[in-house]
């Protein structure tokens, strides 16, 4: 949920329910979120209309560090198991993936100054892949690349920086096509997002438009679809509107906050989202 939390309470728990807009009187409960008293997440679970678990994630930490992470789908059935292992200074330094079936994967974390080096390895199968990242003293990832169990490069991503923001990312893939993406800025603001082919021709750009407040009220892409957005400081709300060239709308979600700037309500074409916080002492 993207609930913009500014209470100066930490939040305990938030809960959403659906409500067909209808008429028929028909909602449930769709998403809960549980936090510990440092504002970290520790549960959520989403839910269908029935009221049976979709998804569910708990998360357990240890002196502030995530130790393990549990997946569960439909039925409550535990499909996924992380645990997550530390050093003396927290740097992870290995990630034991536990499946359904009962096999596992391990990830190893090697570390070195400016590098990082994460080999992945199947119970069954063996080496899968190695991950080599080359990262800035602001811990930014430079270059990283995917090695195969081969020792075939299969993905390279090279990132460009000039001062805090990222202008330039080159992607390579063995699989998928390989692009270029291109970031203008005016001021702090991004303005243009182009994705270009590997021999410079432009595939998507998308434009970034602001209001007088500096907030983000349109971005248009260059086949002609844009996304709107309205905001009616009266009553602490914005309007999102998605339209194709000829104008017609394909979406449109109303959200409402209450005065510290939590979600309290989110309205579509479909339904209202209705959003219930409770908070620590």
């Amino acid at each position: 949920m993207d609930t913009s939390l500014k209470n100066t309470k930490l939040v305990k728990s938030i809960r959403a329910t659906n409500s067909p807009n209808d008429n028929s009187g028909f909602s449930y409960i769709s998403k809960e979120e549980f936090y510990n008293e440092t504002g970290t997440l520790i549960e959520e679970t989403s839910f269908y209309s029935n009221g049976e678990i979709e998804n569910k994630d708990i998360l357990t930490y240890l002196n502030g560090n995530l130790v393990e992470q549990k997946n569960y789908i439909d039925n409550n059935e535990l499909t996924e198991q992380k645990n997550f292992f530390y050093d003396e200074n927290s740097k992870l330094n290995r990630e034991e993936i536990l499946f359904l079936d009962g096999s596992k994967t391990v990830k190893n974390y090697k570390r070195q100054t400016a590098y990082l080096e994460i080999e992945s390895i199947d119970s069954e199968e063996g080496l899968e892949s190695i991950e080599k990242i080359k990262i800035d003293e602001k811990n930014r990832i430079l270059v990283k690349e995917v090695f195969d169990e081969k020792n075939i490069l299969i993905e390279k991503t090279e990132n460009t920086f000039e001062g805090e923001k990222l202008i330039l990312s080159k992607h390579f893939s063995k699989e998928n096509d390989s692009h270029i993406e291109k970031l203008d800025y005016k001021n702090d603001n991004l303005k243009t997002r182009s994705i270009f082919t590997e021999n410079g021709k432009l595939v998507q750009s998308v434009k970034f438009f602001y209001d007088d407040k500096n907030r983000l009220i349109n971005y248009v892409y260059s086949n002609g679809y844009r996304i709107e957005t309205e905001y009616n400081d009266d009553n602490n709300s914005k309007k999102e509107k998605h339209l194709q060239s000829n104008g017609i709308i394909d979406f449109q979600k109303e959200i409402f906050y209450d005065s510290n700037e939590n979600i309290i309500k989110e309205v579509d074409f479909e339904q209202t989202v209705v959003f219930e916080y409770t908070f620590f002492d």
